[in-house]
This record gives structure tokens, C-alpha cells and sequence, in this order.
């Protein structure tokens, strides 16, 4: 969700942010088959704003992220 957000507003990761992310992601997609991964990824790319916020809230959002 972030990722489309930022792509959506034009403001992309600095390049340190953008091998930060890209580490977390691998590390990630490692545990996931890539169907799994695809999934996700476009599951959260279609979030509204507010759906996003609501879920990065969540109590239980790290075991659960997008």
C-alpha cells in the first residue's frame, strides 16, 4: 500500500530507504511461496489510504503485513 502510495503522489524511497525496504521484502518473500508474495503485494497495492492506515494499526499488523 505504501509502495503505490508513494508511486501514486510522486515521491519515491530515497535510494538507503529503497535498500532498507528491498532487504525486509527479500527477507519476506523468502518465507512465502511467489504466488503468495504476488498476492500480497498486489493485495495491499489496492488498498484505499484509509484501509492501509487501519491495518498498519492493527495490533496484530507485523504478523500480518503486506
Amino acid at each position: 500500500a505504501a509502495a503505490a502510495l508513494r508511486q501514486n503522489i510522486g515521491v519515491p524511497l530515497s535510494p538507503a530507504e529503497q535498500v532498507k525496504l528491498q532487504a525486509t521484502l527479500d527477507s519476506a518473500r523468502e518465507r512465502l511461496s511467489n504466488a503468495a508474495s504476488s498476492k500480497v503485494w498486489l493485495d495491499g497495492w489496492g488498498l484505499a489510504v484509509d484501509e492501509a492506515i487501519e491495518v498498519a494499526l492493527k495490533p496484530d499488523a507485523a504478523s500480518q503485513s503486506c
